[in-house]
C-alpha cells in the first residue's frame, strides 16, 4: 500500500511540475511579448529631420488651415502639418512625434475641403502652383536635425 501511496505522490508531483513550467514558459513568454510591444518595431529609433517653416502666398503669409504634407520619395512614412494664422508649419509623423523622414520627399500642399462646412474664407481663393498640387512634383531633401523649408505657392 505504502508503494502505491508512493507511485501517486510521485504522478501527481510530476504533474504539478508540469504545470509550473507550462506556467512559467507562458510567463516568460507573455514578459517578452510585452517588451517587444513596448519598445515597438520599425525605425522609431532612426534620426528625424525637424521640420518648419513659412508658406507664402505673392510674398504674404499663407492664411490658416492649409495642409502641407512631405511624402519620401524611398520607402517611409508621410509627415502632415497645417498652416497657422501666421503661415507657418511645423511638420509630424504622428500626433505625438514630430519630425519627418529625411532624404528626399515630395511636397503636397491643398486646401481639405469636408462635407460638412465650406472652405474657410481666407482659403476660397487660393491657386496653388501645379507643382504642389496632386500629384505633386515639388521635391526637397531634408537633413537630419532642423530643417527650414519655407514655401511660396501662389500660381501667378
Amino acid at each position: 500500500m505504502t508503494n502505491n501511496l508512493f507511485k501517486v505522490f510521485t504522478f501527481w508531483r510530476i504533474i504539478w511540475m508540469k504545470r509550473i513550467q507550462s506556467i512559467s514558459a507562458l510567463a516568460s513568454f507573455t514578459a517578452v511579448l510585452t517588451a517587444v510591444g513596448i519598445m515597438g518595431c520599425g525605425q522609431s529609433g532612426a534620426p528625424l529631420a525637424t521640420v518648419k517653416g513659412v508658406v507664402t502666398v505673392n510674398g504674404s503669409p499663407a492664411p490658416a488651415g492649409l495642409d502641407i504634407s512631405f511624402q519620401p520619395t524611398s520607402d517611409g512614412r508621410a509627415s502632415f502639418g497645417s498652416t497657422d494664422a501666421e503661415g507657418r508649419y511645423e511638420l509630424s509623423l504622428t500626433v505625438t512625434k514630430k519630425g519627418a523622414q529625411p532624404g528626399e520627399n515630395i511636397v503636397t500642399v491643398q486646401v481639405i475641403e469636408e462635407e460638412d462646412s465650406p472652405v474657410p474664407a481666407g482659403l476660397a481663393g487660393i491657386k496653388i502652383l501645379k507643382e504642389f498640387s496632386d500629384p505633386a512634383t515639388h521635391k526637397v531633401v531634408l537633413e537630419n536635425g532642423p530643417n527650414t523649408v519655407d514655401l511660396e505657392i501662389a500660381a501667378e
